[in-house]
């Protein structure tokens, strides 16, 4: 049966995605200054009351006298009981007032708060689908080609997660920052502010996505079976959602590797005429290496001399081992290729032996767990919980 006859016909349907989040910034309040303690001193009542009773002390002093002066005495008295009584009633009652205007404003920040952690987790419930959607698990991914045609090869270059690929899961940075105000205070709310910011500073066990076109060069290290099991995910990954005619894979490898990625030629990225089962864009032998590097530098070069022509397709090249070291075409990919539509995926066992031009670096460690850095500090280093694997299929 001829090539023409087994070919099936494929229509893309147009990319149905959700919105992207804004980057955005939440201010947290600071909690509200406690108002001024009130004057409780007990002066305030013993003055008056004591200068009443010394009246009536006065007059009934007098009374040995004249006894009249007793009844006059008995009114003072009765007037310092009840300034005392009033003043005591009043500081009591001015005491419940503060309480309950504090009671009050306490309960506004703590509303506050909740309005705050309300939209953050919406943000936060919005961003993982977000993720999830667009970077599932290696196994989902591969499912959706044969579950879920529509979305097979369904990014476009305009599309903002072109060329861009998941490394596994992680504690990543949450695009909605919060600042919380600036306070010498050291209470219940101001921990509570802080603590509300912490929760939602990072998106837990969220995929980490490494944006090929905008780091251009990244260095895997780690042991052999975890990086090739990783590089599988990553690669089924980017083929299920780019077009061979969008993206294009290439290798260079070492004859002794060939069987690890023999699996490769079946992707119709690794063919410069798109079919599976050809794979003449990876190199296991100095001849097939020259052939490979001498294309990618044409059309390098042409990139650089006239970068109005596009940087469609995407190339890729995966090197896997430290083979190219001398090569001018490896250095520049390596150093420019993000701003030509050229990237390169360097595999090596120790992080010593990546290149010191490679823009992002992903250590892959025994246990499964991995960290992730660019270099600059474009973005802070990400700590991976589980790098994605992806085992041979039967």
């Amino acid at each position: 049966m001829s090539l023409e006859e087994q070919s099936v016909v494929f229509n893309r349907p147009p990319r149905l995605q959700l919105p992207d989040l804004p980057d955005e910034t939440i201010e947290i309040p600071a909690p509200p200054a406690n108002a001024a303690p009130l004057n409780r001193s007990w002066l305030v009542a013993i003055i008056p009351f004591a200068g009443i009773g010394a009246m009536a002390l006065f007059y009934a002093v007098r009374s040995t006298d004249n006894s009249n002066t007793l009844f006059t005495a008995l009114p003072l008295v009765v007037v310092a009981i009840l300034t005392l009584v009033g003043t005591l009633i009043t500081q009591r009652r001015q005491t419940r007032q503060y309480q309950r205007q504090q009671d009050e404003s306490l309960l506004n920040y703590i509303r506050a708060l909740e309005n705050r952690r309300v939209r953050l987790q919406a943000a936060y419930d919005a961003q993982m689908a977000i993720l999830n959607t667009g970077f599932p698990p290696p196994e989902v991914g591969l499912n959706r080609v044969h579950t879920a045609p529509a979305q097979l090869w369904e990014r476009r270059p305009e599309d903002p997660d072109f060329a861009a690929f998941r490394l596994g899961i992680g504690d990543v940075p949450s695009r909605i920052r919060v600042a919380v105000a600036d306070t010498d205070q050291e209470t219940d709310e101001i921990t509570r502010a802080f603590t509300l910011a912490e929760t939602y500073r990072l998106l837990r066990d969220a995929p980490v996505i490494a944006p090929l076109q905008q780091i251009g060069s990244l260095g895997v290290c780690g042991g052999r079976d975890p990086v090739l099991l990783m590089m599988r995910a990553a690669v089924c990954g980017l083929a299920s959602a780019h077009t061979p005619q969008d993206l294009h894979i290439h290798l260079i490898a070492s004859g002794a590797a060939r069987e690890e990625w023999r699996w490769m030629e079946w992707l119709p990225h690794t063919s410069t005429t798109h079919q599976g089962g050809v794979g003449d864009l990876m190199a296991f032998d100095s001849n097939h290496v020259h052939n490979l590097l001498g294309g990618l530098s044409q059309l390098v070069d042409e990139r650089r001399e006239h970068p109005d022509i596009g940087h469609v397709p995407h190339l890729l090249l995966i090197i896997d081992g430290a083979l190219l070291e001398s090569e001018a075409v490896y250095t520049t990919i390596l150093r420019e290729g993000y701003l030509i539509g050229v990237s390169v995926i360097c595999l090596v066992s120790t992080l010593e032996q990546i290149p010191g031009d490679c823009r992002a670096v992903v250590e892959i460690r025994d246990d499964g767990s991995f960290r992730y850095a660019q270099t600059g500090g474009f973005v802070g280093e990400i700590p991976g919980r589980a790098v994605d694997t992806l085992p041979p299929q039967d």
